[in-house]
């Protein structure tokens, strides 16, 4: 078979998946388009010849992964991770990453650390930060009167708006346990990682060493001994 046959018929199995209404599989055309662009990135990136640089995460941060549709019982979707690297820098481009879940299973080592506790410590002082720019800003234009602070006003409205909805996105795990999904540690491309906007806290929260400690400990126990 040729090229374009080749790709015909890969995209007749991906409709004939997403078809069947399987829940693992309602996103597929989503995930398609996703890998798409991941992979044209990626090429257009190798021919400008220019080094990409990356974020460097600690050990224990937090953050959000687009993971995929993969195979039988490989972990998918997407998810908040634990980093596990215990070294990172800004020119490797992969991480190694506990899935986390709201799943109990027998495998899964539960977290006393909340996605929304993590969370709302970082949301309150961007909210904080946010509202004293907002009240400046009203301040000086009722003194000064000057039109281009209206501009400023409306892009701290637009600010406040993304804030509102990274809020309102946590506040789904307020009754939610989490859990670290030891059989299924992984190493993914940075480029997996997505977040919001500016002021998701994903990438910026990390567990307690306590909390490190006890899935390293989980991770050995599974795995070396």
């Amino acid at each position: 078979m040729g090229r374009e046959e080749l790709l015909r018929i890969s995209n007749k199995n991906f409709k004939y998946v997403q078809d069947t209404n399987l829940k693992k599989y309602q996103y597929m055309d989503s995930w398609c388009f996703e890998y798409s662009k991941f992979l044209r990135n990626e090429v257009n990136n190798t021919k400008s010849g220019r080094r990409k640089t990356y974020k460097k995460y600690a050990k224990g941060t937090i953050v959000y992964a687009k993971l995929g549709i993969n195979i039988g019982r490989e972990f998918s979707g997407n998810h908040f991770c634990m980093v596990l690297n215990k070294s990172d820098s800004v020119n490797n481009p992969i991480l190694t990453v506990i899935p986390l879940t709201s799943s109990s299973t027998r495998f899964n080592i539960k977290i006393n650390e909340g996605i929304l506790q993590l969370a709302t410590n970082i949301l309150d002082k961007q909210a904080k930060i946010l509202a004293n720019k907002v009240l400046l800003t009203a301040e000086n234009i009722i003194e000064s009167g000057d039109p281009s602070l209206v501009k400023t006003g409306k892009q701290l409205e637009r600010e406040t708006e993304e804030l509102i909805k990274v809020c309102e996105r946590y506040e789904r795990y307020r009754s939610t346990d989490t859990y670290a999904n030891v059989l299924n540690i992984t190493s993914i491309s940075k480029d997996r990682i997505t977040k919001m906007n500016d002021y998701d806290p994903s990438g910026e929260m990390t567990y307690s060493e306590e909390t490190i400690k006890r899935i390293d400990e989980s991770i050995k126990n599974r795995f070396l001994n």
